[in-house]
């Protein structure tokens, strides 16, 4: 088992592969949907007997439009999803001065801390060595313990994000129909709200 960086190397890796083997999939519901989401269209104006070329001219730019943002979000789902998450970071990063952290820094953080603690000299207390000895290890071990977890979450939100950017991109698909649109919708919130967890 390998540190948490090399984890977390791993799954971008792999969210890398599956985006780019579901993105055919994604790219035949979307033109699936949208053909459909046309016809509809086309039906419901000929049953309501408007069939006024300029407004019909005008639902056709519109579904064309809206299809090919769709289609580019479909294409480039990963690196702009990516980017977007990556800001997040950046902006904690700015907000905090510090750069932005892997769980692998935040590791080493609280072992340089917990060590720092550990190794405290005890000469100037009033306690003897050994309650001093047994306070110093508790307070290490409750500080290391506190980073681990921290590691631990930051490793999971990132495992989540590789997740959730790689294989949504089928979520992006429903995006062609006004029907199964909220699903799509659902996608890019989502990564909002991964992208907010990262940034804090």
């Amino acid at each position: 088992m390998g540190t948490f960086d090399e984890i977390a190397n791993q799954f971008n890796t792999a969210a890398m592969k599956y985006s780019a083997a579901i993105q055919p999939y994604a790219i035949k519901l979307f033109i699936g949907l949208l053909l459909i989401d046309i016809l509809v269209t086309w039906i419901q104006f000929v049953a309501e007997g408007q069939l006024d070329s300029s407004f019909v001219l005008g639902r056709l730019i519109k579904h064309l439009l809206s299809g090919g943002f769709v289609y580019l979000m479909i294409v480039n789902a990963l690196p702009w999803m990516e980017a977007v998450l990556n800001s997040f970071s950046r902006i904690g990063a700015a907000a905090t001065g510090l750069p932005a952290l892997s769980p692998q820094t935040v590791l080493q953080l609280g072992g340089n801390m917990a060590s720092t603690i550990f190794n405290t000299p005890a000469n100037a207390s009033l306690m003897t060595n050994i309650e001093l000895a047994i306070v110093q290890s508790i307070s290490a071990f409750v500080v290391l313990l506190s980073f681990v977890i921290t590691a631990a979450m930051l490793l999971l939100t990132l495992i989540e994000s590789y997740l959730v950017v790689g294989g949504g991109v089928i979520l992006l698909g429903l995006g062609a129909n006004r029907f199964t649109a909220p699903a799509a919708e659902g996608y890019f919130g989502y990564v909002i709200r991964v992208g907010v967890r990262l940034l804090f």
